[in-house]
């Protein structure tokens, strides 16, 4: 189950930056209860603190993470409180085409960690997510909602459509952020028991030193991939030239995140919901 680095859903280029999700554990464990002997998967990496949590709580039980790369990984299995409890396992590959088997399943917690929004087709996403724990399992997610960063979007779009016009020509945003009703519909219709999707909005403030270089890793990524690397710097001082910081020296971003979350309370195991396997179609 290895990423194909060519494929433009792949990791390193639409990684998030950690710093605006601080809150995503305590949310997590808020929602969730880990019981020991939990088996528990983690869709999209979200820092391995957390994985080292999940891994403290079900110490009889098993934590699989997958996520884009093979880095996080490696830095993870250098962390000396992975090796020590050994129910930890990894795997390599695009959260949005997960296979219908997976070690370890079914599970009795699915999570899954700013990874839907970069999914093409977010039902197939949600229904195998739902598909992978077991019954009366829960599935958490958190995913950009709609208007995430949208001030900053409108900022990169104009330098998309004037300075740099010629490289954008066959653009389209590889995000997808849902609004609360439509996450509601689509987890509904892949049949969440008891869902629940709550909104939230914060303001991340990021000093000026960092916030290129913060801007080159996440929200501007899927815009300069398609520009050639002498125009990475400057369309990205572009952008930041047109998006005045605020009177504290640091740019402001609004993050809108939505929290997902629903149990199974239907179907075999074995088939999908008209009786038959789940496939990668």
């Amino acid at each position: 189950m290895r990423a194909n680095p060519k494929d433009v859903w792949s990791g390193p280029k639409y990684r998030r930056a950690q710093g605006a999700q601080n809150d995503w554990p305590s949310l997590f464990f808020e929602k969730v209860n880990v019981a020991p002997a939990y088996s528990i998967l983690q869709v999209s990496f979200g820092g391995r603190d957390l994985t080292a949590r999940l891994a403290e709580l079900a110490p009889d039980g098993h934590v699989l993470a997958v996520d884009f790369g093979e880095a996080p990984f490696r830095e993870a299995m250098a962390d000396k409180r992975f090796p020590a409890r050994g129910n930890v396992t990894f795997l390599t590959g695009d959260p949005c085409a997960l296979p219908s088997q997976l070690p370890g399943a079914p599970f009795d917690v699915v999570m899954s960690h700013m990874a839907a929004e970069r999914c093409p087709n977010m039902t197939r996403l949600f229904h195998r997510l739902i598909r992978l724990a077991r019954q009366d399992g829960q599935v958490y997610m958190e995913m950009a909602g709609e208007g995430d960063c949208q001030a900053l979007r409108d900022v990169m779009d104009n330098m998309a459509s004037g300075p740099f016009a010629g490289h954008f020509m066959a653009f389209r945003y590889p995000y997808r952020p849902l609004s609360r009703n439509e996450a509601l519909e689509i987890v509904t219709e892949a049949g969440y028991g008891r869902p629940a999707v709550e909104m939230r909005k914060e303001t991340v403030r990021i000093n000026s030193g960092y916030f290129p270089i913060w801007l080159a890793a996440n929200a501007g990524a899927p815009y300069i991939q398609n520009l050639p690397q002498s125009q990475h710097s400057p369309f990205i001082d572009s952008v930041v030239k047109n998006y005045p910081p605020g009177a504290d020296g640091c740019f402001a971003v609004e993050r809108v995140i939505l929290s997902v979350h629903g149990h199974r309370y239907w179907g075999s195991l074995e088939g999908d919901l008209m009786g038959g396997p789940v496939g990668m179609d």
